[in-house]
């Protein structure tokens, strides 16, 4: 579910080695990182007692993000159930049922 980066001289100094990161590491994965340590050091300045604007913005982003998060997951499961549905070979949905709880008693 990727989308296209386009990478060029106008928007980096340095295209070659920035299409070379995203390729190893997406934009969205490497802001997911710095929010995640942000979020971290935010908790500990507030901790202290400081409290600014910024972080509350910086906090309902992270509240929104992990609800488009939440709602894709949700969908994709609801194509999983589908596709679970239509398994003829009660063999082959007892395998990927089972396959599915031991996940869930993993997550647990």
């Amino acid at each position: 579910m990727g989308g296209v980066v386009n990478v060029t001289d106008q928007n980096s100094s340095a295209p070659d080695t920035e299409r070379q990161i995203v390729a190893k590491e997406s934009y969205g994965r490497q802001l997911g990182r710095i929010m995640d340590a942000l979020l971290v050091l935010i908790a500990e300045q507030e901790k202290e007692g400081r409290k600014v604007k910024a972080f509350d913005r910086l906090m309902k982003l992270d509240r929104e993000i992990n609800a488009i998060k939440m709602q894709v997951a949700t969908t994709r499961l609801d194509h999983v159930i589908t596709d679970l549905a239509t398994l003829k070979d009660p063999k082959e949905y007892d395998r990927v049922a089972a396959a599915f709880r031991k996940v869930l008693r993993e997550e647990s």
